[in-house]
């Protein structure tokens, strides 16, 4: 006769079982965009699951000192690859996929990849999609990429065009203050640079130092 012990053993194995599977990891994770006629019209992420992340930018006319296609790594923050991680989980292995609505404007290709429960990948390519947690990701990780340029913009500015810096650091705080703006720290070196260097405008060397304080809350 089976005995109370081993029911409850058995419930213990059943529930670390279903904890297990509900908290299926969706990393690695892939995603790239294509959208003709923008600044940088393609770019790609690849994150790892301890966080480490690849940003590989295609710039639509050449950058300055050789940064055309420079490949950015960071570590994404842990708050963010937890939000990946729910939004993915919630998105039923993203599906569905692309809306069925005909006679919508082109908003940029995406293509989300990742590998799914028991290792059976799950991939999506969409314009638009009724999916609302996958629609959620790929906006948090296009917020990335905006910090991730914006962080490039920053660098060439310091170097070439230092009186162009208040325009794009003004943008980027307002950008930041809506949530639009995730991801601050992955740029943080750039925002250092600019509050160690005299030369910048004070005001500048403020809006940086309030981002990088700002990074340490996201």
């Amino acid at each position: 006769m089976p005995t109370l012990r081993s029911y409850a053993a058995a419930f213990c194995l059943l529930f670390a079982f279903l904890s297990a599977s509900a908290e299926t990891p969706v990393y690695p994770l892939f995603m790239e965009y294509d959208r003709p006629g923008l600044n940088v019209p393609h770019w790609s992420f690849d994150i790892q699951p301890d966080g480490q992340t690849e940003f590989k930018p295609t710039y639509a006319s050449p950058q300055p000192n050789g940064a055309d296609n420079a490949v950015v790594r960071f570590t994404m923050s842990t708050s963010g690859m937890q939000k990946l991680q729910k939004l993915l989980l919630d998105s039923k292995g993203m599906q569905p996929c692309e809306t069925k609505t005909k006679g919508l404007a082109r908003m940029g290709m995406k293509t989300l990849q990742y590998a799914g429960a028991n290792g059976a990948p799950a991939k999506c390519s969409f314009n638009y999609t009724d999916n609302k947690p996958l629609a959620a990701a790929a906006e948090y990780l296009t917020a990335v990429s905006y910090t991730l340029e914006e962080g490039a913009t920053i660098d060439r500015l310091h170097r070439y065009d230092r009186l162009g810096l208040d325009a794009v650091l003004i943008r980027l705080a307002a950008a930041a203050k809506e949530a639009k703006a995730p991801e601050l720290a992955s740029i943080r070196s750039s925002l250092q640079a600019l509050v160690s260097d005299d030369q910048v405008l004070e005001r500048v060397r403020i809006k940086a130092s309030q981002l990088l304080a700002l990074s340490d809350q996201q």
